[in-house]
């Protein structure tokens, strides 16, 4: 997509700044997608250097945070974990994540990615030079940030996200393991509800698929079946009109006949009577 966009109009063409900032923002956001986090950056501060010519505050805002937002996850991404913080405190506590309006505007660009870091840059700093740290240390931390965790896995739970919510737990799993029973129970219980959800969707997706071919069979099967009577239908109307008009010509051609000889033994007995008559 991003490439055909390009053939079309080089992005610093492009005359309308929320538009080009877009642009920037989307070529950034495929780039974190193909983990070239450099280009990720570079495409991302583009995107805000490009909102410094609008005068529309609030498009500007909403804009500023959203690049922000994924700019976090490069930063988080790379081990750049000052850069992250800054930028999720930036927009800690804005309007924009509590008012309703907002949130469902910009559930998916900028509500999703931004508790979606926030949750991994808070789990990731429990870890952050802890070796050697009291277990008792390590669980009052998880605790402390647990409500960040709950907030990603409820928004996520609430919008359908569940895709993006079964991809950090696992990441947090992996890199970041739980250490007390309250985190430990956070993570596994909800991995194991994301799994139960997704592969029923998925069997649902599976039968409505199979419903659809299996529909589309008995459909094609009736058509034939429907094509097949007429056939027949037709085929025994072609058979009765031959025999129709077989028996017909025979009947005209036995008439015929018959009307013929008739005449012929007429005429015989004209004769017969005609000669005795002059004789």
């Amino acid at each position: 997509m991003i490439d055909a966009a390009l053939k079309v109009k080089d992005f610093d063409e492009i005359d309308n700044v929320k538009v080009r900032s877009y642009a920037f923002r989307m070529l950034g956001i495929t780039a974190i997608l193909d983990e070239d986090y450099n280009k990720a950056e570079e495409s991302l501060l583009k995107a805000q250097e490009v909102l410094s010519e609008s005068d529309d505050e609030l498009f500007t805002e909403c804009y500023r945070a959203i690049n922000d937002s994924w700019l976090s996850r490069v930063y988080f991404e790379t081990g750049r974990f000052d850069e992250c913080r800054e930028m999720l405190d930036r927009w800690d506590g804005n309007s924009m994540f509590e008012q309703d309006v907002y949130r469902e505007i910009l559930l998916r660009d900028l509500i999703i990615p931004y508790y979606q870091v926030r949750c991994m840059y808070q789990i990731a700093m429990i870890y952050e030079g802890s070796e050697g740290e009291a277990y008792s240390d390590v669980r009052e931390r998880e605790s402390e940030i647990s409500e960040i965790c709950k907030t990603f896995i409820d928004i996520c739970e609430e919008s359908g996200y569940m895709k993006t919510e079964l991809y950090t737990l696992l990441l947090l799993q992996s890199q970041y393991p739980p250490v007390s029973p309250e985190a430990k129970a956070l993570v596994f219980e909800n991995l194991q509800k994301v799994y139960d959800q997704l592969f029923n969707e998925q069997n649902i997706s599976y039968a409505n698929v199979i419903d659809g071919t299996v529909l589309n069979s008995m459909q094609d099967m009736v058509e034939a079946e429907q094509e097949y009577l007429l056939y027949v239908r037709r085929n025994r109307l072609i058979a009765l009109t031959i025999i129709v008009g077989i028996v017909f010509l025979a009947m005209i051609t036995i008439f015929i006949t018959q009307r013929k000889t008739e005449g012929i033994r007429l005429h015989k007995v004209f004769d017969k009577y005609t000669t005795r008559l002059y004789n």
